[in-house]
């Protein structure tokens, strides 16, 4: 899955944790790219998964990019 997201940091984490909530995948591998545009911050996050029945729970968190 490959996800482009525009806006605060709030919105992606929220966004992913709520897609982890509804679909449990079991995370292989994840990456995240992020570029600053003037006063926008774009964020491309790519994510490797399979689905799982297990019900643990799992949380996103993005760090804030440092200038």
């Amino acid at each position: 899955m490959i996800k482009i997201f525009q806006g605060a940091f709030q919105v992606v984490q929220s966004d992913i944790n709520q897609w982890i909530d509804v679909y449990n995948p079991k995370i292989l591998d994840f990456k995240q790219s992020m570029v600053i545009m003037e006063h926008t911050l774009v964020i491309l996050i790519t994510i490797h998964y399979e689905e799982s029945r297990d019900k643990s729970k799992v949380s996103y968190v993005l760090d804030k990019v440092k200038r």
